[in-house]
C-alpha cells in the first residue's frame, strides 16, 4: 500500500507506451518568475537503450495540468541521452541544459546546451570536458564569488566525485581534483577500490563561503550520503567522509531555498529489507545550519508490504492495455529534485517504479511524478530517524 501524505497532491506526467517508452527516470525542473515550469527527464524501452532520449513538459500559469511530454529534438542517432539537468543562471536568466550522451553510463559525455526561450530551441552545444567518462546528476550552483560550480562524477573503473568550475558564465570548465572515499571510513572485512563509492554529488555553498557537497554511495556498507567539502571555491576537496542523512545507493537533491535554510529530497532508507529494501519512503528535510544538522522532515510518500491497493497520483489503469496490479509487489520512488519558485514554493519530481499489467503481462513500469509543497509543511514534524512518519 502506498501512503500518500496529507496536504499535497501528486500528478503523474508519463503514460508507458508498449515496447517503447517503459523507464522514465532521472527528472529535473526549474519555475520561471512568472510560475512556468518545465521538467525534463529520460524516456526509453529501457535504462541506457540507444532509443533512450530527453523529453520535456511545462506546466503554464494559469494551466491546469501539465503538457504532454514532448522529445527535444536533438539526439544523436548513434548515442543516448540521460540525466537531464535543467538549471536557471540566477545571474542572466538563461536557462541550462546538462546531460550525459554515451553508449552506457561510464562511456559518456557530459554535454551543455542553452536556451533563450524557455526550453523550446537549444544552442551553443559544448562538452564539459573533452573525453568520456563524465557524468551529470544534479545542478550547478552560482558562488558569491560568481563561478559556476557543477558537481559531477566518474563512473568509468572506480566511481569518483569531480566538479567543473565555469568563471564566463559556463562558456568553458575547468576541472576540480577527484573525490575519493576516506579509507579510515571502511569497515574491517570490506574490501572496496579507492573512491569506489562517491558518485552524483550535489552542492551548497555554506554561509562562510565553503562549498558542502553531499555523495551517493552504493549501499554498502554504511547506506549513509558521504559529504566533502571544499575552501577553494570547488578546485579541491576533502576525502569524502559519512553524512547523518541516510542513502540507499540512489540520487538525491540538496538545495538552499530563499529562507536561508538548506532541503534535502532523498530517500530515508536506514536499513535494508523487506519493504524499506531500496528507494522507499520519499522524503523531505530541512536544516538550519547549512547541512550540519536537520532540524525538520516530513515522509511524501511510503510504500508498505502489509497491505493491498493502494496508488500515488492516480489510478494503475493506464493507456495502452494496462490494468492495476494484480498483488502487491514493491515499490520505490527514485532520484528525487526540486526547484523552489518566486513565490517560495518548491516543486519536485521523482521516478516511481511499480509493476503494471501492459497488453496483458505485468511489467515494472518507472513514471514521472510532481507535487508542490512549502517549508511551513515541512515544519509541521520534527526530524525523525525511523523510515516512517506515524499518524
Amino acid at each position: 500500500m502506498i501512503k500518500q501524505a496529507d496536504g499535497i497532491a501528486i500528478e503523474t506526467l508519463t503514460t508507458p507506451v508498449a515496447g517503447k517508452l517503459i523507464h522514465a527516470h532521472c527528472s529535473t525542473i526549474v519555475a520561471f518568475h512568472d510560475g512556468e515550469l518545465v521538467a525534463a527527464w529520460y524516456w526509453a524501452v529501457k535504462e541506457a537503450n540507444i532509443d533512450e532520449e530527453i523529453y520535456i513538459s511545462r506546466h503554464l500559469p494559469r494551466e491546469a495540468s501539465w503538457s504532454p511530454p514532448e522529445p527535444w529534438g536533438l539526439k544523436s542517432r548513434i548515442m543516448f541521452d540521460g540525466n537531464p539537468v535543467l538549471w536557471i543562471a540566477p545571474d542572466t536568466g538563461i536557462l541550462h541544459m546538462f546531460y550525459n550522451a554515451g553508449w552506457g553510463w561510464s562511456m559518456v559525455f557530459a554535454k551543455h546546451k542553452t536556451s533563450k526561450d524557455r526550453g523550446r530551441t537549444w544552442k551553443d552545444e559544448r562538452n564539459i570536458y573533452p573525453f568520456l567518462s563524465r557524468g551529470v546528476k544534479n545542478p550547478p550552483i552560482l558562488t558569491s564569488k560568481g563561478t559556476y560550480v557543477l558537481p559531477a562524477y566518474v563512473e568509468f573503473k572506480f566511481l569518483r566525485g569531480v566538479f567543473f568550475i565555469s568563471s564566463d558564465k559556463g562558456r568553458s570548465w575547468t576541472q576540480s581534483t577527484f573525490v575519493d572515499l576516506d579509507p579510515g571510513i571502511i569497515p574491517g572485512g570490506y574490501e572496496a577500490k579507492k573512491g569506489r563509492q562517491v558518485e552524483q554529488p550535489a552542492v551548497i555553498e555554506r554561509r562562510d563561503g565553503t562549498l558542502l557537497a553531499f555523495f551517493r554511495n552504493d549501499g554498502k556498507p554504511m547506506r549513509k550520503m558521504l559529504e566533502s567539502t571544499s575552501s577553494d571555491g570547488g578546485f579541491t576537496w576533502s576525502a569524502a567522509r559519512n553524512g547523518s542523512l541516510p542513502n540507499p545507493a540512489g540520487g538525491f537533491h540538496v538545495l538552499r531555498l530563499a529562507s536561508g535554510n538548506i532541503a534535502a529530497i532523498y530517500n530515508h532508507a536506514p536499513s535494508p529489507g523487506n519493504d524499506q529494501k531500496w528507494r522507499n519512503p520519499l522524503s523531505v528535510a530541512l536544516s538550519e545550519d547549512d547541512g550540519a544538522t536537520w532540524s525538520w522532515r516530513r515522509n511524501l510518500l511510503e510504500f508498505h508490504l502489509d497491505a493491498t491497493g493502494g496508488d500515488a497520483g492516480g489510478s494503475n489503469e493506464r493507456d495502452p492495455g494496462t490494468e492495476p496490479k494484480p498483488e502487491p509487489e514493491p515499490e520505490t520512488f527514485e532520484y528525487p529534485t526540486m526547484t523552489q519558485g518566486h513565490d517560495g514554493k518548491i516543486h519536485a519530481t521523482w521516478s516511481r517504479s511499480h509493476v503494471v499489467s501492459v497488453n496483458g503481462t505485468l511489467q515494472r513500469v518507472t513514471d514521472i511524478q510532481y507535487t508542490s509543497l512549502n517549508e511551513a509543511w515541512v515544519k509541521e514534524r520534527r526530524f525523525f530517524e525511523d523510515a516512517w512518519e506515524s499518524s
